[in-house]
């Protein structure tokens, strides 16, 4: 090492040995001191050097340290005081701090001879390292160093940190980092920390075995060994965690190893999210997508996964079932009068006693509305089996329904398709049930049918004659005839009854008895019926002004069109007076809708035409509707005046209705009389009109001779 320069006592600065190397010093420092600050000086010579004497007063420094802090070199000439020199830093901007501490922290050092290391900073943002060493006599010297670039980057690091910090806590899912080799953890984000409901200080530094409960702590150390065994990422879903609160919760947990340079396995990562709000909601879903809402049994599509599932295991071992369609009688009654809670109430007991008559085996299922199915597996003989259970179910039903407060009678109907016999796939077998339901409600509700192939060609024809009833429609295939009504007073005619008749080419001639239903069925019949309507009244603008003609109305025309707005324009185009037309209605019409239908016959009423019941006497509460609405007319039953003459009780019947419809001032009717000895007796009960094959067939419009069918007019007086 070069030995220092000696130099007048006066002189402030050294002989120039290069910027780095130029050294200031006091006056007043000795030689001696100045050789002892030798080998600090030229050790440290690329950082900032200063020494201060016990009078805390600058001795010597290097050009570094002068450059650092941006001061002049008179500084050190005039000996400056450590207060002078912070004070002097402050005003350049070159040091922001409190002066008076940092030289009680000198003093304090320099008291207890240790040396410590201070940071100062500037307003630019620049950071200087000063180490403070005392010496011998009281003063001390620094070593500055320049360490904005290390504090800049440790802070950028800090920053990082926080910031990633910041994500991984705001991650909407569970972050947690343990240490591979101890299985300690390290870190836990703040969804970790409310989902364990736990502190990062109640989590860090353990293990699972100290946080978790035995079986839980267990099931995670498994599973954490199990990733560091296979060495790569594992995936565990729906994993069972018990949280602090007990509450059991399922977590989809994704773990993966995080590895040294080297290889070694150094932190285990763990993502764990809570999936079991999205587990409850998918098995609701799932539910909601297989079982029915109200009464919570099966639906169509698990019925028909359920079929599918057992077909396949026909095939593979030839095990049978059977397929049964059941479909409610009078439901629809239940719900007009009693109102659509108490309905769903005896939907769900009807559920209820389902589930009664079945064994384990079978499935019963809601389709909706009021249709149910049921699955039977093969024991025993098939059809015996299908038929036992049908008729318990029939007597279930048969009893009666205590639904809240109300004594609701029901009953069902039941088509039955046999696996294999009727089909091997899911579609066939329901349509082979459906066939036989149809048939079970067509042949009077309340019973059931087993399918047979003669149901399939009935379906095949009544779609056949489906597209063309409207092909026929569409092109008005169809005429009207005309049954007369007599007065039996006077033996004139009054009126006429018009019946609507089809010649189809392909099927002859078709009977309103096949193809009225099928229009109701399909809803056909209101474009039909409006044509009957049309056709009638234009027909009876010719005839005599004293002759009245009767329609008769389709239930269906009440709920689907216009009927007030049809019939009001089938008589405003054809010109026919309203009190010459007559419609009629069967009980079925108050059956439905009972409110809605009878504000409709009240508007028709208001029009001018006459309401007519018929077939009185052979529904369920006939009586009952001559209280609801005022009819014009009743039309006695035909099946009454089939056996007038031959059964007292028929002849009963009758001399009640005319007697009571007489008290309310009603025109009574009597159809399908065929003998004159039927004539009589209902001239005797005091019957006002008559109408059958004893005075005249349906005919059509030309053939109506109103002023001369003497012959009719002859057997009216005659009786």
């Amino acid at each position: 090492m070069p030995p220092l320069l000696e130099k007048p006592a006066d002189a402030a600065i050294a002989p120039d040995r290069g910027p780095a190397d130029k050294l200031y010093w006091h006056g007043a420092v000795d030689a001696a001191n100045r050789t002892a600050l030798q080998e600090a000086i030229f050790g440290n010579i690329a950082h900032g050097l200063a020494v201060f004497d016990a009078a805390s007063r600058l001795v010597m420094c290097n050009a570094s340290y002068l450059s650092m802090h941006d001061l002049s070199p008179t500084v050190v000439e005039r000996g400056g005081s450590i207060r002078e020199i912070l004070e002097t830093k402050v005003r350049a901007g070159t040091f922001f701090g409190d002066v008076d501490r940092i030289i009680e922290r000198i003093r304090e050092c320099v008291a207890q001879r240790q040396s410590r290391r201070v940071l100062s900073e500037s307003l630019e943002g620049k950071a200087i390292a000063i180490d403070l060493s005392p010496l011998a006599d009281g003063g001390w010297y620094e070593v500055h160093e320049d360490v904005t670039a290390q504090t800049h980057a440790a802070r950028d690091l800090h920053r990082t940190k926080d910031f990633f910090d910041t994500i991984i806590d705001h991650v909407p899912a569970t972050i947690i980092v343990k240490d591979a080799k101890t299985l300690r953890y390290l870190l836990v984000n703040k969804k970790g920390e409310e989902y364990l409901e736990r502190s990062k200080q109640q989590i860090v530094g353990r293990t699972s075995e100290e946080v978790f409960a035995p079986d839980a702590a267990k099931l995670i150390t498994d599973h954490d060994r199990q990733t560091l065994s296979v060495g790569q990422q594992v995936e565990y879903e729906c994993a069972p965690l018990h949280r602090f609160s007990d509450e059991s919760h399922l977590v989809f947990a994704k773990k993966l190893i995080i590895r040294a340079p080297d290889g070694d396995a150094n932190y285990l990562l763990s993502i764990i999210e809570d999936v079991t709000e999205r587990v409850r909601t998918a098995r609701q879903l799932e539910y909601q997508a297989h079982y029915d809402a109200l009464t919570g049994l099966p639906n169509r599509a698990l019925l028909i996964e359920r079929i599918a599932q057992v077909l396949s295991r026909l095939n593979r071992d030839g095990a049978c079932f059977s397929v049964m369609l059941l479909d409610l009688d009078r439901f629809k009654s239940v719900n007009d009068s009693l109102g659509h809670p108490v309905g769903d109430s005896l939907l769900k007991a009807v559920a209820q006693r389902l589930r009664a008559s079945l064994r384990n085996d079978d499935m019963v299922a809601r389709l909706g509305g009021d249709e149910f199915a049921i699955l039977q597996i093969c024991q025993g003989d098939q059809r015996d089996a299908a038929i036992a259970l049908s008729n318990r179910i029939l007597d279930f039903l048969a009893e009666t329904f205590d639904i809240e407060g109300h004594q609701v009678v029901t009953g069902t109907s039941i088509g039955i398709a046999f696996a294999p016999e009727h089909g091997n796939d899911v579609d066939q077998l329901m349509k082979c049930a459906d066939l036989a339901l149809y048939q079970a409600k067509s042949g009077g509700r309340n019973r059931f049918c087993i399918f047979d192939m003669a149901m399939e060609i009935e379906a095949r024809a009544r779609h056949s004659l489906e597209v063309s009833l409207r092909s026929a429609i569409a092109r008005c295939e169809f005429a009207m005839h005309y049954q007369p009504i007599f007065d039996i007073a006077n033996g004139k005619a009054c009126g006429a009854e018009a019946l609507v008749r089809w010649r189809q080419s392909e099927h002859g001639v078709v009977i309103p008895d096949r193809f009225i239903p099928l229009a109701e069925e399909t809803g056909l019949i209101v474009p039909l019926g409006e044509w009957i309507l049309r056709q009638t009244c234009a027909d009876a603008t010719a005839w005599p002004a004293d002759i009245k003609v009767a329609v008769n109305l389709s239930p269906v025309q009440f709920g689907k069109g216009d009927l007030v707005g049809t019939v009001s324009r089938a008589l405003a185009d054809s010109g026919l007076p309203p009190d010459r037309l007559e419609l009629e209605i069967t009980e079925s019409v108050l059956l439905r809708n009972n409110e809605e239908n009878i504000a409709i016959l009240a508007a028709l009423k208001s029009i001018g035409v006459s309401i007519v019941l018929d077939d009185f006497g052979t529904g369920y509460s006939s009586l009952s509707y001559l209280r609801m609405f005022p009819f014009d007319k009743i039309k006695i039953d035909r099946s009454f005046v089939r056996e007038l003459s031959t059964r007292s009780d028929c002849a009963a019947i009758v001399c009640a209705i005319v007697s009571l419809a007489r008290t309310l001032n009603i025109v009574t009717t009597a159809e399908g009389i065929e003998t004159e000895d039927q004539l009589l007796l209902l001239r005797t009960a005091g019957c006002t009109l008559a109408q059958g094959y004893l005075f005249s067939r349906p005919v059509p419009a030309a053939d109506l001779a109103f002023g001369g069918a003497a012959d009719a007019s002859a057997a009216v007086v005659a009786a």
